[in-house]
């Protein structure tokens, strides 16, 4: 049975939380400096009795590795299980697999009962952080009559909880292996941190917009690194050295234990203000200084520490921007780098998504043609990716060029799937064995904004073809030419104000451009925190090479710059919220009640006791041809809500409203011309409000229909 991806990854983060709640991703080690064996039982993590059935039965298991440490004993997973008593013995077999390697193969045999088996892994598959076990069944039951095997019941394995993994004698490591740069952004972010990895980022208590800026440009590229994954920063003080894997942002004064912390390369002098270099000679503040490093922890494994900073806020501006390139971070390696010269932000328009005709050579960056054999259902797959909003010219169109073994029989076909949706198909005979071409148009309804996929889906039948009988690739196989071709004639949708092209125009062509993120004055560690999960996100939606997000810290509109904005925090605590009220639709008045009026009457106010995260995009009234979005809400936790959501963008409507991290209204609605105060006793429970703005639509449509039909001429008729 082949492996499915989401039973896994809910299998994966039942045992996350699991080691979440136990307090760490592996089994606190016996001593500072040696110890072991380190044991973790399947139920320990979460895992209960697991049975698989049929020809092909397979589960996997996520299990935390041993730390950042040597091992120095022999590793195993000891096995428990149990098969059904009717295989036949030299047909039936067991496969384990260590994070995608085979490792162990063993018969299976009937009448054995339970049965323990011991797995010998080899320490260079392991990976420190956490390990995926593959156990794949291959069943056999009736030799005579095979192809029933796959629809017998009797056929059956069973894991049971108490199978354990056990790591051998471990040293702590001097150096980690990837305390390197050019491995960067593992430790900290790795592939097997699962779908919701954890990154700790360590603030200074009071960061400047220039220290910001650093932070959210650096998560923005981590999110566009995290490859479908949902990032969750959290913030840690200053003040404390940090006891976890973490990323420290700030200037080398900002961090009280610094100079007294041998764990980094370069060491840092407090009475100069300046960072030594190997040599012992200060390093000029505007200089960026990058290092990796490892705090030792008692009787725990070491923990990896990245240093992102600098003497000066500049030098935190360049070693931040170094990370946030992907060609600049290309160039690290070793375990600091001094950063002179930041990235040039005057060419973010690299690797931007731009519209025009694209063969599938280019698509796939392949300079050959891509082929896919055997009987039965095949695909290749073909990625391509548009922006937040656009407009089709014309509509899109895939032309193909293919060819496949002749002699296939009447059901066989080749079909295209834009996103898991079917838009056409042919069949293949032998007129178009030897070169056919297709021509589809696309709906633009089946495509989406960021990556998308295009699967040739090929289903080969021979002729005479029984199904248990072995077919060789030369019968059955089909070709994709590469020059094949898909034209994307679009342009860029950002003159619409509503959120249905969202994330444009803050996000365009895969960049982030023109586009400033606004915080309150004095932000404190929630409002960093969700400044850096919106930058997460926002940066899971870009292709280009700098993820280069500045961040404002503005009171007074007169210094904001001509760009889109981003406001994000509490409607009390942002003083250039209320200058926007007479441009958004919906607004927080003074105590916290979400008032929504029309222009010329207030239309409902929200009771403030239930939290309530609002989305709401409008024109800036500061620069022209600019948008505003708003993230904000009556509580911190509506916040984070309403910051979520924007994954799930885009919304068909200007507004969307949060009662929930999963209930999600969205309205479309003028913007208010005046702000109305509405009195407590006048405002309605969340659910009656919402209720009651989709009232007040519907009856502003059908009125409006009605005044218009009644101003129609009429047409009288003879009989």
């Amino acid at each position: 049975m082949p492996y499915r991806f989401e039973r896994s990854m809910k299998r994966f983060v039942l045992a996350l939380a699991f080691l979440l709640a136990a307090g760490g991703l592996s089994a606190p080690p016996l001593g500072a400096d040696s110890g072991g064996p380190q044991v973790l039982t399947l139920k320990d993590y979460g895992y209960d009795a697991l049975t698989v059935r049929g020809v092909f039965g397979a589960t996997d298991f996520w299990m935390p590795g041993p730390g950042p440490v040597s091992l120095v004993g022999a590793s195993r997973f000891r096995l428990h299980y149990r098969s059904t008593d009717t295989l036949l013995p030299n047909r039936s077999t067991l496969t384990v697999r260590l994070n995608g390697l085979d490792i162990a193969s063993a018969p299976l045999s009937p009448n054995a009962g339970d049965r323990w088996l011991d797995i010998a892994l080899p320490t260079s598959l392991i990976d420190p952080n956490f390990n995926r076990f593959e156990f794949n069944f291959f069943m056999r039951y009736d030799d005579a009559q095979h192809c029933s095997d796959p629809y017998n019941p009797a056929l059956w394995a069973t894991i049971f909880p108490d199978s354990y993994l056990e790591y051998g004698r471990w040293e702590s490591k001097v150096f980690s292996d990837d305390l390197d740069l050019a491995r960067y952004p593992s430790p900290f972010l790795r592939t097997e941190s699962g779908p919701d990895p954890v990154l700790s980022v360590v603030s200074p208590q009071a960061p400047d917009a220039v220290t910001l800026t650093g932070m959210a440009s650096l998560m923005a590229r981590l999110g566009q690194l995290a490859a479908g994954r949902v990032l969750h920063p959290t913030v840690r003080p200053a003040g404390a050295l940090p006891d976890v894997a973490a990323i420290i942002i700030g200037r080398g004064s900002e961090f009280p234990w610094l100079e007294g912390f041998n764990g980094f390369p370069l060491r840092y002098q407090a009475s100069s203000g300046q960072f030594l270099d190997a040599s012992g000679e200060p390093i000029a503040p505007e200089v960026g200084v990058l290092q990796v490093g490892l705090r030792p922890r008692a009787n725990q494994p070491p923990v990896p520490l990245l240093l992102v900073s600098g003497g000066s806020a500049e030098g935190v501006s360049r070693a931040a921007l170094a990370l946030s390139s992907r060609s600049f971070s290309a160039l690290l390696h070793g375990r600091y780098a001094l950063i002179t010269n930041p990235p040039d932000l005057s060419n973010l328009r690299e690797n931007e998504i731009k519209p025009g005709v694209f063969s599938f050579g280019d698509l796939t960056k392949s300079a050959s043609d891509l082929t896919v054999r055997g009987r039965g259902t095949h695909a290749v797959n073909i990625p391509f990716s548009l922006p937040q909003g656009w407009r089709f010219e014309k509509q899109p169109q895939i032309t193909l060029h293919f060819s496949h073994a002749d002699g296939l029989d009447d059901r066989s076909l080749l079909t295209v799937e834009v996103n898991g949706a079917a838009v056409g198909s042919t069949r293949l005979t032998s007129n178009n064995a030897n070169g056919g071409s297709l021509s589809l148009a696309i709906p633009p309804s089946a495509l989406r904004p960021g990556l998308n996929s295009m699967a040739l889906v090929f289903e080969a039948r021979p002729n005479k073809d029984e199904p248990c009988e072995f077919v060789f690739d030369t019968v059955a196989w089909g070709t994709i030419h590469r020059d094949s071709t898909l034209d994307l004639s679009f342009t860029e949708d950002t003159t619409t104000t509503d959120l249905s092209v969202f994330a444009a125009p803050f996000i365009q062509q895969g960049i982030i451009r023109e586009t400033s993120l606004l915080l309150p004055p004095s932000p404190g560690e929630t409002v960093i925190s969700q400044t850096l999960t919106l930058a997460a996100r926002l940066g899971a939606r870009t292709s280009s090479d700098l993820t280069y997000l500045p961040v404002l810290l503005a009171s007074d509109s007169a210094t904001l710059p001509d760009h889109h904005l981003i406001l994000l925090g509490l409607p009390g605590a942002h003083p250039l919220l209320a200058p926007l009220a007479l441009w958004l639709p919906i607004q927080f008045d003074d105590k916290g009640a979400l008032v929504s009026t029309n222009l010329t009457a207030k239309l409902l106010a929200v009771q403030n006791e239930q939290a309530v995260g609002v989305i709401q995009i409008g024109d800036s009234p500061w620069q022209r041809a600019r948008r505003v979005l708003v993230i904000s809400g009556n509580s911190d936790e509506a916040i984070s809500w309403a910051i979520e959501a924007t994954a799930r963008a885009p919304f068909k409507g200007n507004i969307a409203i949060l009662t929930s991290d999963t209930k999600v209204t969205v309205l479309t609605q003028e913007p208010a011309r005046r702000a109305v105060q509405v009195p407590p006793e006048q405002q309605l429970p969340i659910g009656l409000a919402v209720a009651a703005v989709v009232v007040v639509a519907l009856f502003l449509a059908v009125s409006a229909a009605a005044l218009i039909s009644g101003r129609r001429p009429r047409l009288d008729r003879g009989p």
